[in-house]
């Protein structure tokens, strides 16, 4: 639906992205909707931190999200 673009200057702030109502699916009653990120690019977080056993791969950091109707 969108795609939203970070860098060094840009990187944390809120982004919106409204969703159709005709893509919302109902299942069972309730409803179902799936929300992806896919990172352009990661690092491995032992790059951040030198000496760190740590490899997994950092590319998106999610303070918060909400979702209303």
């Amino acid at each position: 639906l969108t795609v939203w673009e970070f860098d060094s200057t840009t990187n944390h702030g809120e982004r919106h992205l409204r969703i159709p109502a005709r893509l919302i699916a109902a299942e069972d009653g309730h409803t179902r909707v799936t929300i992806e990120f896919r990172p352009r690019s990661v690092i491995p977080a032992n790059s951040l931190t030198p000496g760190s056993a740590d490899t997994r791969s950092l590319g998106l950091a999610l303070k918060a999200i909400r979702i209303s109707p």
